[in-house]
């Protein structure tokens, strides 16, 4: 989370040289802050969807359902 956030600023940091709004981006980068500001520094970008999760008062609960990774060879 730490590089994304990295990344997001200096995206929007040519934006800004260009005068180019970002509005889709700036909100998200604060999304991001906020994650990592609850803990998700050790995470990818899914600690976003978790965090949306609870943000909204919803409990997100695993399926224990098997996905295929689509590296194996299929018979």
């Amino acid at each position: 989370m730490p590089l994304l956030r990295k990344d997001f600023d200096l995206g929007l940091a040519a934006a800004r040289e260009l005068e180019v709004p970002m509005p889709l981006a700036a909100a998200t980068a604060q999304l991001v802050a906020s994650a990592i500001g609850a803990g998700h520094v050790e995470e990818d970008f899914a600690a976003l969807i978790v965090e949306q999760a609870r943000n909204s008062g919803i409990t997100l609960e695993a399926q224990n359902f098997p996905v295929d990774d689509g590296l194996s060879p299929h018979a």
